[in-house]
């Protein structure tokens, strides 16, 4: 661990706001719409009355809750006249007050919501704002996804969502609107189909509208297809026009435009963190990784079942097979079963494939190990096998037969100087329709200093160490905040918890390096200066509370884009224990959980997760 003064501060997405309250009376008007039900009984689409539509005094709507929502509005002595005789005719009517309110009396979030949705009346060269339902939409013209077979119509249009929590903690949340096109393969809930949905149409203006009676062309809701997902990369700096496609980049266009239009009105930044440590990592992991592949596989059988059978699943069989003997030397079966004390790697269809048929992903393995490889999805480059897609599937089935045979072979163990048995504990939510908050199951991963380890399930009550039970009275009431936690022998237990926080890298000068050269930024000076906040393993403290974040590996960085943003975690010691996790840092300093990213949490957690798959009991 080393403590850095010599880079730049972390960024996090908490935002930093300097707002001018007087200023912000004097410009507006503000209304507070308020139901006495649960929720308007026209939903979202009460916006869609006249009055909001059509009078250009309307500058934005926010929803706060289901039973409330703020308009704000251009100064005027009729706004709230106007205001209360079209909210009269509504279907609420009855049910509905409305109030004038003042910044003043108003919190951060609802403020700088209102002024963030007004951006909808901004457009930019390739970026469309949209205040829909009351939430902030970007869309991008690229975020389309058109297919030959369904006559080059759009089937799904997605954008991002820019939402601030009650902490003023800033999300940019993948939306996606897909078409009547598509219905068939929406996964609806009982009772409802289509048609039971809001419906909107795509804009000319490459964006999504509430769809009206006159409208022509397919109608889209916000719904996702089974297994879909789609994709806006964190951050990618290979040059300015896909930074500007990135969330990263969509963010800086419209923190510029936000500051500049509201320009002493209100300001926004992020929250920096100054004192902070790290733990350099680099791409030498990688390497290690592929050395203890090959140390592992000589010693293990490994068999391809292909239950796809035809010409393409023959072809990918022989290629990976070809792969694998090559490059590590061992030789590689081909038996129609699953042979026990085997690797037993197994060609299948992905699940959009299996939808009303036998579906093999369904089929455990408690005693044999499987890993499948979906013919539609195993990455080919050229008609050959790439490293990173063989590599992944090699790695998920050692620790598959790691479980098995109740040691982790992958690494050393013994390498990380862990002198003491160590616990890994995973909480598991039982479907129930009581919605029981106490219906939870527990599953521990129990590892002895020579690396061996056993996994089992345990519920409070059961006969069984007072150390058990105390790990499940560590999880508490705020069970769904906790990704795990870890108890080590002297009954110390340290909780990992997500703060639902990411960081942020230095986008405005990534944004002025990009307005001088579209040269890629992946100097070790660039690095060092722009993307601190999303590389490495670094901790710091805040308010007695210890974070840390896993961003890509800075050392020997090969790639110019971060896919996912760095989420913040907390360390919580647990019952007046020690704060231990910085010496299991290390267990995170691996590629194989990630496919070839840091592991986000440290590696046995990997484990416990694939002994509860193989058990039916997804976590």
């Amino acid at each position: 661990m080393s403590t850095q003064t010599d880079r730049g501060p972390i960024r996090t997405n908490r935002l930093e706001v300097g707002l001018d309250r007087g200023l912000y009376d004097e410009r507006y008007d503000i209304f507070k719409i308020e139901t006495v039900l649960k929720w308007f009984s026209d939903g979202a689409a009460m916006l869609d009355y006249p009055y909001f539509k059509e009078n250009k005094s309307v500058l934005s709507v926010f929803f706060d809750t289901s039973r409330t929502f703020f308009v704000l509005m251009k100064k005027k002595n009729s706004n709230f006249g106007h205001l209360k005789e079209a909210l009269d005719d509504c279907v609420d009517g009855d049910n509905v007050t409305y109030e004038t309110v003042y910044a003043r009396d108003l919190d951060d979030r609802v403020l700088v919501s209102l002024l963030l949705n007004s951006l909808s009346n901004s457009e930019m060269d390739y970026l469309r704002f949209n205040n829909l339902t009351g939430h902030f939409y970007c869309f991008n013209p690229n975020w389309t996804d058109v297919t030959k077979k369904r006559k080059n119509a759009i089937g799904q249009v997605w954008c991002l969502e820019f939402d601030i929590s009650k902490d003023m903690d800033l999300s940019l949340k993948v939306k996606t609107f897909t078409s009547e096109r598509l219905k068939d393969e929406i996964e609806f809930k009982k009772g409802k189909n289509f048609y039971s949905y809001e419906q909107y149409t795509y804009g000319i203006n490459n964006t999504i509208k509430r769809r009206e009676k006159s409208d022509k062309g397919d109608a889209f809701i916000k719904r996702q297809v089974r297994w879909g997902r789609n994709f806006v990369p964190f951050l990618d700096i290979s040059d300015n026009e896909k930074f500007l496609s990135s969330k990263m980049g969509v963010l800086t266009t419209v923190m510029n435009l936000f500051n500049r239009k509201f320009s002493g009105l209100c300001h926004l930044d992020f929250a920096t963190i100054v004192d902070y440590e790290t733990l350099p990592c680099n791409r030498e992991g990688k390497e290690k990784r592929a050395k203890f592949i090959k140390q592992v596989l000589p010693g293990k059988k490994i068999n391809i079942t292909d239950l796809v059978k035809n010409g393409a699943s023959v072809n990918l069989t022989e290629k990976i097979k070809t792969y694998i003997e090559k490059k590590y030397d061992v030789s590689v079966g081909e038996e129609g079963d699953f042979l026990e004390e085997t690797l037993n790697l197994c060609i299948i269809h992905n699940k959009a494939y299996y939808l009303g048929k036998e579906d093999p992903h369904d089929i455990t393995h408690s005693d044999i190990c499987v890993q499948h490889i979906t013919i539609e999805d195993f990455k080919l480059k050229n008609g050959e096998v790439v490293d990173a897609s063989m590599d992944a599937s090699l790695q998920n089935a050692i620790v598959k037969q790691d479980i098995i045979d109740g040691h982790i072979s992958l690494f050393d163990w013994e390498t990380y100087g862990i002198k003491e048995k160590l616990l890994f504990v995973l909480a598991k939510k039982e479907d129930d329709e009581n919605n029981d908050n106490n219906n939870y199951r527990y599953f521990f991963m129990e590892i002895e200093p020579d690396g061996s380890f056993r996994c089992f399930e345990h519920k409070l009550g059961w006969p069984a160490t007072e150390l058990y039970n105390k790990c499940i009275g560590a999880f508490g009431c705020n069970k769904s905040d906790i990704e795990g936690l870890v108890a080590f022998e002297n009954r110390d237990i340290n909780i990992i918890e997500n703060t639902g926080r990411f960081t942020i890298p230095e986008i405005q000068k990534i944004g002025e390096h990009f307005a001088k050269s579209n040269a890629s930024i992946r100097s070790a000076a660039a690095r060092d200066e722009y993307l601190v906040s999303v590389t490495d393993i670094r901790l710091y403290e805040e308010k007695g509370i210890t974070y840390y974040f896993c961003g890509v590996a800075g050392g020997g960085m090969n790639s110019s884009d971060v896919k996912d943003a760095p989420n913040i975690r907390s360390i919580i010691p647990y019952d007046n224990g020690k704060i231990r996790f910085l010496e299991l840092l290390p267990l995170m300093k691996v590629f194989f959980v990630r496919h070839g990213q840091l592991t986000v949490l440290p590696f046995p957690f990997k484990y416990l997760r694939e002994y509860m798959c193989s058990h039916q009991l997804s976590s």
